[in-house]
């Protein structure tokens, strides 16, 4: 469990960083998704790193846990519900989530990934929401 946690932090925390090396990359993968384009694309190209690198952060340093635990988990079902429609229409395109640092395509290892990631974040939210002294200086 604590492995999972300190996963995910890392997770978002490189995410975050290298999305913002990149962000038109980044916006024109958003783009390919094929959800959002121009303006809402390029917003969104800023918010996410943001939120990531915040998430990222606050696990680190065990600030508002439950909030990001649960942005994390929100986070990852966005991720999921964006991939699965991709991936049934077969489109080849870069998944944005590393920014340059992979070339990840979205298909089925990705969504696969994501859908891990969301099942150690629940099992965290779980045992977290039933034990409150789970993170009070134990990671």
């Amino acid at each position: 469990c604590i492995f999972s946690y300190k996963l995910r932090r890392m997770i978002f925390l490189v995410s975050g960083i290298y999305k913002f090396t990149d962000l038109p990359s980044f916006a024109i993968a958003i783009s390919e998704f094929g959800f959002f384009s121009g303006l809402t694309a390029n917003i969104i190209a800023v918010i996410l790193p943001i939120v990531e690198l915040c998430v990222g952060l606050f696990l680190t340093f065990k600030v508002v846990v439950t909030l990001s635990i649960k942005t994390v988990i929100g986070l990852l079902l966005v991720f999921i519900a964006a991939i699965i429609p991709n991936i049934i229409v077969n489109n080849d395109i870069d998944c944005g989530c590393f920014g340059p640092l992979t070339g990840s395509k979205v298909d089925s290892t990705l969504l696969i990934f994501d859908i891990t990631l969301l099942m150690l974040a629940l099992t965290v939210y779980r045992y977290e929401y039933n034990n409150t002294n789970f993170f009070k200086g134990k990671l």
